[in-house]
């Protein structure tokens, strides 16, 4: 199957093709059958009605109490749970744009083989009759199979390791995915509302018009990198997932958005930062740099420890 795009690319794309064949949005009409249909809206909807077989993958299960993320064993046995290894192409699935998206970029952040994005509602494609409707598979309580994934860490960036690189010659562009309203004028945890020398490329203006492309992307061997973030980790992989499904272009993720950037404004910059993500303790050190630095709490309902 050769995957189409009907969406309007922002700029030129990167002279590598590696990204887009990694993650890329596609439109309803093409042949869905050699893809394992991940469908994130809550798990009661995905059962009840759904494209036939798809796995049930729900964002609310992806996120803590207070929009924190799961530590890296919870999620490797969420996805395990889900019905995924890591090797499938996958075709995310939902209603709610920001949670699709969301899914989609933490599935490829923790490595999976292929990911593929349907931009349209899944449930008016399914009244429309537009795909073939089934029921979802929902969830187990054992993981089978096991994911295995290897985690594509060189797409993750710390608060520590951004400040360093800004001040490099090679500084990468911050990309700012919050509310133009109230980017420039914003402060929370006592630091100016924005990251030096950010672009703004509002998500939610983006989500209301497909055609919003204010930022142009540049490509060629001297072209620049470029960090995305939001508020927190849900809206910063979000704008993630769609500069990099749309654009190509070298883009990375602040873990934990502007709330993490804020918190550890007042803490020294490391010279130097492990990059050994694949181990537990690695993800516990990218976590705590997360929606709120430090806290840790329980999701009694599903027993699951959120850092």
């Amino acid at each position: 199957m050769r995957p189409i795009s009907t969406l309007i690319l922002l700029g030129a794309l990167f002279a590598s093709t590696t990204y887009a064949a990694d993650i890329e949005y596609v439109r309803a009409g093409q042949n869905l059958s050699d893809m394992t249909v991940v469908d994130t809206r809550p798990q009661p909807s995905c059962m009840h009605r759904s494209v036939a077989g798809a796995h049930c993958l729900a964002a609310q299960d992806l996120i803590g109490p207070r929009g924190e993320l799961p530590n890296f064993r919870d999620l490797l046995w969420a996805f395990g749970t889900a019905g995924l290894s890591g090797h499938e192409t996958v075709l995310v699935v939902g209603d709610r744009p920001l949670e699709r998206d969301f899914v989609a970029g933490l599935l490829y952040l923790a490595g999976q083989a292929k990911v593929r994005i349907l931009d349209q509602n899944i449930s008016d494609l399914l009244r429309g009759g537009v795909v073939a409707a089934g029921s979802g598979r929902g969830r187990a309580s054992l993981r089978d199979p096991i994911y295995v994934a290897q985690m594509r860490d060189d797409d993750l960036v710390l608060p520590g390791e951004l400040r360093l690189a800004l001040k490099s010659n090679a500084a990468p562009v911050p990309v700012d995915g919050r509310a133009s309203d109230s980017a420039d004028t914003q402060q929370e945890w006592g630091t100016p509302g924005r990251i030096p020398n950010s672009a703004s490329q509002p998500l939610d203006a983006w989500y209301r018009h497909l055609d919003f492309v204010p930022l142009r992307f540049v490509a060629g061997p001297s072209a620049p990198s470029y960090v995305a973030y939001g508020y927190g980790s849900v809206d910063s992989i979000a704008l993630f997932t769609r500069l990099r499904g749309l654009t190509h272009a070298n883009v990375r993720v602040l873990l934990g958005g502007w709330r993490a950037w804020a918190a550890s404004a007042s803490a020294p910059i490391p010279h130097s930062e492990t990059r050994n993500w694949r181990s537990l303790s690695a993800w516990l050190l990218i976590a705590a740099g997360t929606a709120l630095i430090g806290f840790t709490g329980f999701s009694i309902a599903r027993g699951k420890r959120w850092i």
